[in-house]
């Protein structure tokens, strides 16, 4: 559709306005004897690319409002209307607008603007495909914005190109922008040049927006930089980030835990300079600093003598003569009352200048010594990593909040002692990770990332946003967790106060804690840590009967053996020093009579290999007994199907299946070495050999079985597990209690 108006000289063409936008070009015949004409002709150059932005404006309104203004508001008078208010604000009243401002650099492109999706530009490379031989066609998409006056192009990441190619964004749509980058020419530009074109990919300058940055704005918004008063973007929920969208422009975050300090450790080492990673706790960094500054400072003090020598002899050379005269003489002192004053001047100079010189060649010296010898360059870098949700002031139930794991990097002491847990923050400026981890969105804060505290919140708006106060967890809520295990690792970390029942060390690099309260259950700790560390929960001295307050726990599967619940110490796990009324109540229960008779109990049934509390599951049982025989099933000679003939106190003798390999641990415990080498040297253990043995050399056994599936009318069968000696003086203690 193509309409054209004639009017005083003025030839308006305005092609397509049943489309998208429409594309107005304004072509001039007027007298150019004119100033007004002069001017318009310098302020719209007719170049054939330009387009008359402030049109587009008239455009839109009409078509948006078709009954009242068909036909009626893209007319002449208006057309002429903009150009002579364009006239009069850009060129006698100096008012530039936003665009030309961010391309001639004088404004930040950082501020919140909004600005229309004027054109979607599409451009297509050729390059190598996977294939020799073949050229691979690529496309890059970018977008031609406007403030109603002038254009900008605008590369835009993948997010972005995906909502494109889905119409989520498309020409004509207003965009709220935040923290956008100008790229490409260090110096400004005026989009008044004949050279500027914004449609073209070879244009000086261009915007790169990002998703988390970039919101579809009303139909209706001003074009243009943001009023402070109504602000930027501010991210109202964790679901609307998108992970590798770019920084998050602002956000309202509530801490609902933090986890302790810790430090990264890099360690630089060899001739290709990579680094090793190791993360520490503070007590942990602390004693590695101390050590990495005491190795450097003996192998400074050990190339000292040799570079103080070195460095003085090196220095003396370029002495002056005076000096040098006085030095050597018999007597210097005499020597230097008889010199001039000049040349006392001189070495006064020399004497003085000499230890600064000599100081600085010293340490120098000792540096290249050790650069020389590779010594590993070391780096910490203190983080603290935090779980944190979006705050809300509605009335949005917790159980619809999602959460994302929070890393501060470089935090100082002041940052640390603001981010508290319960505490509501609005940040600035902060990072997303591309991938989520255990299905947390992963967000990071640097030093650039701006925090600021909001006012106290009550605590029924916390709990709107799904802040919960942190408590320890009973060993019966515990026990319950660790026997119906949640998928989510949150749900399975847990605080905990209870009583030391004992201390094994499964391990060179493995310990294990048991704990216990009134209720007689058990929890069962885990830790992996370094062959030097012999305290690996950081109990100190501390004797028997200690009361402990462990945060960050990791829950896992309930052991059917010992019949307690298990949990990791993993990263974040640390031992607190809070002194709260169940720690108190827990200590005088440990010095009690009671405390104690439970506590005992509880230490002889783990020595004795004896569920903790109630019997086993119907897939596992305990027995302690004799060893009576060993036979092949039906007379098959199959070392797979050998079954064993236990006496444990019944009529009759419980029979199982004894696998090979715990056959060899058997006679390994029972020391034999005849029958030890016997089994390594033999296809088939010889039965008589060993029923003779088990015959001659009766030993109280602890045997753990697993109930085999049956089908039909059969029987269950059991299959023994684990075999070890059973302890004679903890049955004791069980029985005597």
């Amino acid at each position: 559709m193509s309409h054209c108006l004639r009017k005083n000289g003025y030839r308006t063409i305005i092609d397509g306005l049943c489309g998208n936008w429409g594309q107005v070009s304004v072509m001039y015949s007027v007298d150019e004897n004119s100033r007004l004409s002069s001017h318009l002709a310098k302020l719209f150059p007719l170049s054939s690319s330009s387009k008359n932005y402030f049109t587009f404006a008239l455009t839109t309104v009409e078509r948006r409002f078709p009954s009242q203004l068909s036909g009626r508001y893209l007319t002449y008078q208006h057309v002429l209307l903009q150009m002579k208010s364009r006239y009069e604000k850009e060129l006698c009243n100096a008012k530039r607008p936003s665009v030309r401002k961010i391309l001639n650099r004088d404004v930040s492109a950082g501020a919140p603007i909004v600005l229309c999706v004027a054109q979607i530009l599409r451009f297509r490379s050729k390059g190598n495909g996977q294939e020799p031989g073949k050229s691979k066609v690529t496309e890059e998409i970018r977008l031609e914005l406007t403030d109603g006056w002038y254009g900008v192009p605008a590369v835009i990441d993948t997010i972005l190109q995906t909502l494109v190619a889905n119409e989520k964004i498309r020409v004509g749509s207003k965009l709220l922008i935040c923290n956008a980058q100008i790229s490409g020419s260090d110096e400004g530009v005026d989009p008044l040049d004949e050279s500027y074109s914004s449609e073209k990919r070879t244009c000086p300058l261009f915007l790169k927006i990002t998703t988390n940055n970039t919101r579809l704005a009303k139909w209706d918004a001003k074009l243009g930089f943001v009023s402070p008063k109504c602000g930027g973007i501010t991210i109202k929920s964790l679901r609307d980030i998108y992970p590798g969208g770019g920084n998050i422009p602002s956000i309202d975050l509530v801490i609902c835990k933090r986890y302790p300090k810790m430090f990264l450790e890099q360690m630089i080492t060899g001739e290709h300079q990579i680094p090793t990673t190791t993360h520490l706790t503070e007590g942990e960094e602390a004693s590695r600093q101390s050590e990495y500054d005491l190795k450097k400072q003996r192998a400074g003090e050990k190339h000292a003598d040799a570079a103080h020598s070195e460095c003085a002899k090196e220095l003396d050379e370029d002495a002056p003569s005076e000096w040098k005269q006085m030095v050597i003489s018999n007597s210097p002192e005499e020597y230097y009352e008889k010199i001039s004053s000049a040349e006392k001047k001189v070495v006064d100079d020399w004497n003085e200048r000499r230890p600064v010189l000599l100081q600085s060649m010293v340490s120098k010296f000792i540096g290249d010594s050790m650069r020389d010898e590779s010594a590993p360059e070391r780096k910490s870098n203190p983080y603290v990593k935090m779980l944190v949700k979006t705050f809300h002031r509605d009335q949005m139930t917790a159980s619809t909040q999602a959460s994302a794991e929070l890393t501060v990097w470089r935090v100082s002491e002041e940052q640390f002692d603001l981010l508290k847990e319960g505490t509501v923050l609005r940040m600035k400026n902060l990072g997303v990770k591309e991938k989520s981890r255990d299905g947390f969105l992963q967000l990071r804060a640097g030093p650039e990332t701006v925090m600021v505290p909001l006012s106290e919140e009550s605590m029924r708006q916390l709990a709107r946003s799904g802040y919960e106060e942190r408590r320890p967890k009973s060993l019966i809520k515990i026990n319950l967790m660790s026997k119906k295990m949640e998928t989510d690792r949150l749900s399975n970390e847990v605080d905990v106060v209870a009583c030391v029942a004992q201390i094994q060390k499964l391990g060179e690099c493995l310990t294990a804690i048991y704990l216990t309260d009134e209720t007689g259950l058990a929890l069962k700790i885990t830790r992996n840590h370094s062959a030097t560390n012999t305290d690996p929960f950081q109990l100190g001295n501390a004797k028997a009967h200690l009361v402990v307050s462990f945060c960050n726990i990791q829950i896992t599967a309930f052991d059917e053996i010992e019949q307690c619940a298990t949990g990791t110490w993993g990263l974040f796990s640390c031992k607190t020093n809070r002194i709260d009324s169940r720690q108190e109540e827990l200590d005088l229960w440990c010095h009690s009579q009671c405390g104690a008779d439970t506590i005992g109990a509880v230490c002889a049934r783990l020595e004795a290999g004896i569920p903790m509390i109630g019997g086993l599951s119907n897939r596992h049982q305990i027995s302690i007994g004799y060893i009576l025989a060993v036979f092949e099933e039906d007379g098959c000679r199959d070392s797979q199907r050998i079954k064993a003939a236990i006496d444990y106190g019944e009529a009759m003798p419980l029979v199982a299946e004894f696998p090979l390999h715990l056959i060899h641990r058997t006679v390994a415990l029972l020391q034999s070495h005849e029958l030890r080498e016997h089994a390594q040297h033999a296809d088939l253990l010889n039965i008589s050999t060993l029923n003779a043995y088990f015959q001659n050399n009766q030993k109280l056994m602890h045997l753990s079985f697993q109930v085999e599936s049956c089908y039909g009318g059969d029987s269950p069968t059991l299959r023994i597990t684990q075999v070890s000696l059973a302890n004679v003086d903890a049955l004791s203690r069980l029985l005597m209690a």
